[in-house]
């Protein structure tokens, strides 16, 4: 499975608040970008709040999570808000038709996270 991050994406610098940063992709997702990066820095962020608060907000952009530091979050804590997070947004697809259009992809790898609103989301455990 190959992830869809697009030719041009935008990274969020985390010194700017949750609030703003979702505004920014919103904004981002209007302009036509396919990706957005989230830098979270030394933050405690197991929860992924911000990512669940950008993907309730937009339908097509892609959502990132840049490095989220293993010496100030929980591994057990960002799981389990991955899979928070994955039961909101996404679910395992039916079975793809020879010829058929593949569907956003959702991968653990750094949180990635695709929303839509028309079409079924999939899960990736791949890295």
């Amino acid at each position: 499975m190959t992830m869809q991050l697009g030719t041009f994406g935008a990274w969020f610098s985390p010194v700017y608040d949750d609030a703003a940063r979702t505004a920014f992709v919103v904004e981002a997702e209007a302009l036509g970008y396919t990706t957005a990066w989230l830098g979270m820095g030394r933050q405690v962020v197991a929860d992924l709040s911000l990512v669940e608060r950008a993907l309730d907000a937009t339908t097509t952009i892609t959502v990132a999570t840049a490095i989220v530091n293993v010496w100030t979050n929980d591994a057990a804590t960002v799981a389990r808000s991955y899979q928070r997070i994955a039961a909101k947004h996404c679910f395992s697809p039916p079975k793809q038709a020879a010829g058929s259009v593949s569907r956003p992809t959702v991968s653990v790898a750094s949180a990635i996270l695709r929303p839509s609103s028309s079409l079924p989301r999939r899960l990736s455990t791949g890295t």
